[in-house]
């Protein structure tokens, strides 16, 4: 399962991003520790997605904001809440 298999399945949400980004962290937090951890992030971000760039804060994770604003970063299909 690929970052951007989930990020469409995501992209039609019509709640908030942050609950959408949190309901995709759940599915991706292969330890449910409410994080990304390097590993994985690893097995599901695209090769040229760096993790130094996501963990925003340098707490060595990816919490929910964090992904929320790499999605609206990374993502086309989110280019009106970029813009907006």
């Amino acid at each position: 399962m690929t970052l951007l298999l989930l990020l469409l399945a995501c992209a039609d949400e019509t709640s908030p991003e942050s609950t959408a980004s949190s309901r995709l962290l759940s599915v991706l937090d292969g330890n449910a520790d409410g994080v990304l951890s390097l590993s994985e992030f690893e097995r599901v971000a695209h090769p040229d997605q760096s993790f130094t760039q996501a963990d925003l804060n340098e707490d060595q994770v990816v919490d929910a904001a964090e992904l929320h604003q790499l999605l609206l970063t990374v993502s086309p299909l989110l280019k009106n809440h970029r813009d907006g």
